[in-house]
């Protein structure tokens, strides 16, 4: 479509022109604002080309709120997909990227219904018929770390347990899909990955079990005992612990090291042996 509106002849020759005619009044449910600007790049054989993506998306159902957009979106033209993460891991170390797994057009519908910040569960993984064992690592693999990035991205907004909670989740169903696929992924560098997935994630582990001992152990023994004066007193000294427990979770979650893991990982799942 040449402007704000779409093309109502094409329309016409879908289903949807069943609903919509020439005449239907539309408005947008949301409105995606972009500047791009690109460069095709040589890295390693191949071209790439690489898009800077600046702007915001809004809505006028939400009351003025946007989401401010500032991404690069890299497309191999012509060559092999290893060059494209080789590239990544370049950019990565001069700027501090975090992959991006929701569309623009996923952000702006989950903006327009006003959940564009909710904490989310893990999606089903759809395999098709036929897929080869490697191809559904993928699939799993990315299903994670869509279900891991979304709800890290809460995290890194506000101290959120179910956010917490479901990174957490997200790391454990890909480590699991480590070990469901066997020898199929078994090399050095997916046992680093592997090891360096556990070690840089253990701060999540200490400050989800402090959520569930002050959110349902401790009040249950309260209950049982109202006038333990020990009880209140160990409630602050455990409050000040997960106080500290998530600013190490944030410290991880901020850190280069965890930002070049998930490239890595992205990499290896991709372009890997």
């Amino acid at each position: 479509m040449a402007g704000p509106e779409p093309d109502r002849d094409d329309i016409a020759k879908t289903p949807l022109g069943e609903v919509v005619s020439k005449k239907t009044k539309l408005k947008p449910i949301f409105i995606t604002f972009v500047e791009r600007k690109t460069y095709l790049v040589q890295q390693g054989s191949s071209r790439i080309e690489v898009a800077l993506d600046t702007g915001r998306i809004e809505t006028p159902a939400t009351g003025g709120e946007v989401i401010p957009i500032c991404e690069i979106e890299l497309e191999l033209k012509e060559g092999n997909a290893a060059d494209v993460f080789a590239l990544s891991q370049a950019i990565s170390t001069l700027v501090p990227l975090r992959l991006r797994v929701l569309s623009k057009a996923e952000r702006g519908y989950a903006l327009a219904a006003g959940d564009h910040t909710k904490v989310r569960k893990a999606e089903p993984v759809s395999l098709r018929k036929g897929i080869t064992a490697a191809d559904a690592f993928r699939a799993v693999a990315h299903a994670c770390l869509r279900h891991m990035r979304v709800n890290e991205n809460i995290l890194l907004q506000r101290r959120d347990a179910d956010a917490l909670h479901q990174v957490r989740v997200a790391i454990r169903r890909l480590r699991s899909a480590f070990s469901l696929f066997g020898a199929l992924v078994q090399d050095v560098q997916g046992a680093r990955l592997r090891a360096e997935l556990k070690r840089l994630s253990e701060p999540l582990g200490r400050a989800r079990n402090l959520d569930v001992f002050l959110a349902t152990t401790l009040p249950a023994e309260r209950a049982l005992h109202p006038d333990e004066v020990g009880l209140l007193n160990l409630e602050k000294h455990l409050e000040a612990q997960r106080t500290e427990a998530y600013e190490a979770v944030l410290a991880t979650l901020r850190s280069d090291e965890w930002r070049a893991l998930m490239v890595d990982l992205v990499d290896w799942v991709n372009a890997g042996p």
